[in-house]
């Protein structure tokens, strides 16, 4: 059968050798290998291939690769326009040193620490850098808080800002704050070891000032003029001289334990908003022009504890009494022996007069300075009080001399017509509120009743008057001040 070669022209293949390459494993192919060589890349892809140990190698390399909060940063810089400008959104902020060869131009404030100065008054960063240093380094130099805080360069300090070391030990205080325009420092300085505090706040425009120190003994000129001051927070205890302290200033009260204070001349003069003064003054002996033209001034009392001794001084509660009502005491002059215009153009009430004129006595000659003499302005409604004419007439009998002025205006009209005569006297003077035609200045000095030693008032140039405007009238004067005597 093997010799059979072809069947109707069909070439036929011999049965051994077919079965020879049917099962020839190397001339044929299995299902696996098909597979996997159909998988496999022809030549010109695998030439584009690296080996998976160099791919690894190069996805863990970081120094080439970015990560997503690099990707976020690199994002949000700031960009580079073609002339090489460059414009931020948001601040700067630098760790180490900042250089700009080519000058700085600024268009907005610039804060240096607490302290902000202003961008009109900013014409370079050295100026800034010169104020700052002031501010942070050279608070014990006099004037240096007038030099800097001068209104231009800053107004306030933040109340959080803690009190330099320099302040903290600062203890002389000398016209520190002098012309300042500081409005508010912060509440936590309190200047804790200051001895002097002569002009320190002297024209200043600070709104309320604090001192915890107890070593202070005079206060002189402290808020002299300072306008805006509304209220003082100190010890007063060891103060013995206040003169000119608070002249001019705005205060709306005084409550303090002044205990030793011997000269108050001009200490609270023209303070035209005060209404109340709540301190003691045993001591006191010199008194010129104390409380003069505080037109507002009603009453000198103060609250007083169990042991009827100043609550301001004690640190008691006040005493009450079977209503409820508080206990006060009215001030005292009993060491004073000069009183000229201490409370001229004042509108105190009964029971302060009283207790001031009463208080009146004439120590031992040979006091320097000593005249025996004040000056004191009471609301008009009390003029006929019987009490108030007999403690008057008990203080001449003593040895002075009180002029009584009758301020404000009566709430009574039977008052009003001034049935009594009134004693009255014009003294040229450039703070005088009447002029005559002239132009010419004079300071009026009236009452219902002025008393003197030797009883004669026209040995002191006054003369009687039937009312104050009669006196006007032949005078030839005329009110120029623009303030009522309210």
């Amino acid at each position: 059968m093997n010799k059979i070669t072809s069947i109707n022209g069909i070439l036929l293949t011999p049965q051994n050798d077919f079965y020879q390459h049917e099962k020839n494993n190397s001339a044929h192919i299995t299902e696996d290998e098909r597979t996997a060589w159909n998988s496999k890349a022809e030549a010109s892809e695998v030439n584009s291939k690296v080996s998976t140990e160099a791919f690894d190698a190069h996805k863990a390399d970081a120094t080439v690769h970015i990560t997503e909060e690099e990707r976020s940063q690199w994002n949000a810089a700031p960009k580079v326009d073609e002339s090489g400008n460059m414009t931020l959104a948001g601040s700067l902020t630098t760790t180490g040193t900042y250089n700009a060869n080519g000058g700085i131009n600024i268009g907005g404030p610039v804060t240096f620490g607490a302290v902000q100065i202003p961008a009109d008054v900013l014409p370079s960063l050295y100026k800034a850098a010169t104020h700052y240093y002031a501010y942070q380094y050279e608070w014990t130099r006099e004037n240096i808080i007038r030099d800097f805080c001068d209104g231009t360069i800053i107004t306030a300090l933040p109340d959080d800002m803690p009190e330099p070391a320099a302040l903290t030990a600062l203890t002389n205080g000398t016209n520190l704050f002098t012309l300042s325009k500081l409005t508010r420092l912060p509440s936590s300085w309190r200047f804790p070891n200051l001895t002097i505090c002569t002009g320190m706040f002297r024209q200043s425009d600070v709104d309320e000032v604090t001192i915890s120190s107890t070593n202070i003994t005079s206060c002189d000129t402290l808020i002299y003029g300072a306008a805006k001051c509304r209220r003082i927070h100190m010890d007063f205890g060891n103060v013995m001289f206040l003169s000119y302290m608070a002249e001019g200033a705005g205060l709306v009260d005084f409550k303090h334990n002044l205990k030793n204070v011997t000269n108050v001349n001009n200490a609270f003069m023209s303070n035209k908003s005060m209404v109340e003064f709540g301190s003691a003054l045993p001591k006191a002996m010199y008194a010129t022009n104390f409380m003069s033209w505080n037109f507002n001034l009603k009453t000198c009392r103060y609250p007083v504890d169990a042991n009827g001794q100043s609550i301001y001084e004690s640190g008691l509660d006040q005493a009450l009494d079977a209503e409820g009502n508080g206990l006060y005491a009215y001030l005292t002059l009993p060491e004073i022996v000069a009183g000229g215009n201490a409370f001229h153009a004042t509108q105190l009430d009964l029971p302060t007069a009283l207790s001031i004129i009463n208080s009146l006595r004439m120590s031992a000659d040979g006091i320097t300075g000593a005249t025996w003499e004040l000056t004191i302005g009471i609301h008009v409604d009390h003029k006929s009080a019987p009490e108030l004419l007999a403690a008057i007439e008990g203080a001449t009998h003593r040895g002075w001399t009180v002029t009584v002025q009758w301020n404000g205006t009566s709430t009574s009209k039977a008052k009003i017509r001034q049935l009594e005569k009134v004693w009255c006297k014009a003294v040229p003077g450039e703070t005088g509120d009447y002029v005559d035609q002239n132009g010419t200045r004079y300071i009026v000095d009236w009452g219902h009743l002025v008393i003197s030693k030797t009883m004669k008032n026209e040995e002191l140039g006054y003369s009687s008057f039937d009312s104050l405007d009669d006196a006007l009238d032949q005078w030839g004067l005329t009110k120029q001040r623009t303030e009522s005597l309210i």
